[in-house]
Parts: C-alpha cells; sequence; structure tokens
C-alpha cells in the first residue's frame, strides 16, 4: 500500500483554492488537519483528502446544490 501525502501548494492548486482558504477551512474545523513530517513540514494524507471530497460532495447533493 503506498501513502501519498500532499504538501499545501500542491493541495491548493488541485482543490483550485488558495493556501490560505485550506488553513481557514483547517481552523472551521470544515477540513482535515494536516499531519506533522517532521520538525518543519507537514501534508495531508491522500485519503484524508478523498475522504473530505466524498462527505463535501454527500452533503452538496443533500443541500441541493450538485
Amino acid at each position: 500500500m503506498e501513502i501519498r501525502v500532499y504538501r499545501i501548494k500542491e493541495l491548493a492548486k488541485s482543490l483550485g483554492v488558495s493556501r490560505e482558504t485550506i488553513y481557514l477551512w483547517i481552523r472551521k474545523n470544515q477540513f482535515p488537519k494536516p499531519v506533522k513530517l517532521g520538525e518543519r513540514a507537514s501534508g495531508w494524507l491522500k485519503t484524508d483528502i478523498e475522504n473530505w471530497l466524498k462527505n463535501r460532495k454527500k452533503g452538496l447533493s443533500h443541500e441541493g446544490k450538485l
């Protein structure tokens, strides 16, 4: 099993949002928190992002937005 980790720059680009938006979502508990990779590095597990996207899509379809 391969573990994929996204760094903030790559994650923001793939989601089509700014880094600041991601950090805002984290502060509002609307996005997964990053995992520590080292003393000054962190990232997001691919599985966490995939689950977030699935749940977000589910929530939007229930709200009539999809």
